[in-house]
């Protein structure tokens, strides 16, 4: 070939070469910029509680439960009571006589502990005001001995005379000024009688008694003079003022004082204890003669509810059948069985919750046992429950309370946790950089974890879970991030793991 076809095809291929250049140039001028940033959702995080809540299988049992045995066999004669029913300590469940020797005998008894009691406690036997007092704790008394004196509130009355012109123009219940000699200002009073005949005072002026009830206002006593005005007219004479009812109350049976608590001027009422007189004989007739009553008047040991009645009127009942189970007023108690690890977890006062057939009953942990229970191998844990009453005793029911709480700890989502090689840790969001931080993992649920170290309340981290974030990767928020993702969160993260 000569030397100029070779010229030629030399000049042909650089243009050919140059050509291509230029379109491949072209190229990497119009192609688009991949761009490595990940859009992610990040949240705030800050100091929390978190709880894990476990359930278990609870007996439903009353405080206290009492059963009641009749003391003599006979017929029932009336029943008080009826299951479910609440009653109070004392209150009389049933009445039966076996014969007409046995009601007798039960008037006998019933008396004879009245009597008893009377004379361990001495008390009014009407209403009203201490005039005084006459023994003190620590009194040795025989029978006789006074105790106090008692005079009626209402029992304060004088005598005025009225000259007869005034006093046949008052009536019964006019009202009434008193002036007590010695004191400023008045006292009222209510007429309460007026004589029918008209008498001669020493100037031989006609005069007319007329009785005048005093109100007690704490200051008027009995001997004190006084002086009445009716309706603007005034007494003739100074009256004393006088009681209607004094009540001396006295002992009726030797003994020992204590509990005496009343005082000169203090207010009683009827039937109300003055104090208590105590020696081993009173205590031995008060406590054989209610034996004796209770034979034939069955009263209830406890307050509580009655959860069973088995007796029915005019039916015979006797001691050897259970008449009455009775469980304690207040709240019932759930017990249930854990394993040795679990009551390191519970706390006297835990808040717990029970559930029956859709209802719902809350409550407070009250006892958690200390030594295993011999019939179960476990440890018992008793649970107190409010507005229970209605829960049958033995009846199983699921208890639900916190098995572990921490309240310290730092409170992420489940879902922003990462292990790897048995070490965890979660992304930072620092600058717009995802950071990989290593965190120490305190309680957690499926939910939500506590952590216990690595974080600070305040600090952002990266909620969702991504294939292509690692450490140190450019994040986009998801609120601020554009529709269309780049080509750049395509990929794989390699070797870390989900919890």
């Amino acid at each position: 070939m000569n030397q100029k076809w070779k010229q030629c095809i030399l000049s042909v291929f650089c243009a050919g070469v140059f050509a291509m250049a230029l379109t491949s140039c072209g190229a990497a001028a119009t192609e688009e910029v991949m761009d490595p940033a990940i859009t992610v959702e990040t949240q705030t995080v800050s100091v929390g509680a978190l709880a894990t809540r476990e359930s278990y299988v609870a007996t439903v049992s009353a405080d206290e439960s009492v059963t009641v045995y009749p003391k003599v066999s006979g017929v029932v004669t009336n029943v008080n009571v009826f299951a479910g029913d609440t009653v109070q300590a004392g209150q009389v469940l049933y009445r039966f006589d076996g014969s007409e020797n046995a009601r007798i005998s039960q008037q006998q008894a019933q008396l004879n502990y009245q009597q008893i009691a009377k004379a361990r406690y001495p008390s009014s036997t009407g209403a009203g005001r201490v005039q005084a007092v006459y023994v003190t704790d620590g009194d040795s008394v025989s029978a006789g001995t006074e105790i106090a004196q008692i005079v009626s509130d209402d029992s304060l009355y004088a005598d005025y005379w009225f000259v007869s012109v005034a006093a046949q123009t008052f009536y019964i219940g006019q009202p009434a000024k008193i002036y007590i000699n010695g004191l400023a200002g008045t006292s009222s009073g209510t007429i309460t009688a007026i004589s029918a005949a008209s008498v001669q005072n020493d100037i031989n002026n006609d005069v007319q008694k007329v009785r005048i009830k005093l109100d007690n206002s704490g200051y008027v006593t009995a001997g004190q003079s006084s002086q009445a005005e009716v309706n603007g007219e005034a007494s003739y004479n100074w009256s004393t003022i006088q009681f209607n009812s004094v009540e001396t109350v006295c002992a009726v049976s030797s003994g020992i004082v204590s509990g005496c608590t009343i005082m000169e001027g203090d207010s009683v009422s009827a039937g109300q204890t003055l104090c208590t007189i105590s020696s081993d004989a009173i205590d031995s007739q008060l406590a054989s003669s209610g034996i004796a009553l209770e034979n034939y008047t069955l009263t209830s040991p406890i307050s509580g509810v009655l959860e069973e009645v088995n007796i029915t009127e005019n039916n015979i009942a006797g001691p050897t059948s259970p008449a009455f189970v009775i469980s304690a007023s207040g709240s019932k108690t759930a017990f249930f069985y854990v394993t040795d690890n679990v009551p390191k977890t519970l706390s006297l006062g835990q808040r717990v919750t029970v559930t029956n057939q859709g209802s719902t009953y809350e409550g407070e942990i009250s006892e958690i046992g200390l030594a295993v229970d011999s019939s179960t191998g476990l440890f018992k844990v008793k649970a107190s429950l409010l507005n229970a009453l209605n829960l049958s005793n033995g009846l199983t029911v699921t208890l639900t309370t916190d098995a572990r709480e921490q309240t310290d700890g730092i409170v992420i989502p489940t879902d922003a946790l990462y292990f790897e090689n048995g070490s965890a840790y979660v992304f930072l969001v620092l600058n717009d950089i995802a950071v990989r931080t290593d965190v120490t993992v305190g309680l957690y649920t499926a939910d939500e974890v506590t952590i216990t170290g690595g974080l600070s309340s305040g600090d952002e981290i990266i909620t969702t879970w991504s294939a292509v974030l690692k450490d140190e990767v450019p994040i986009r928020h998801a609120e601020t991030a554009p529709v269309t993702e780049s080509l750049g969160n395509a990929g794989s993260a390699g070797s870390s793991t989900r919890p």
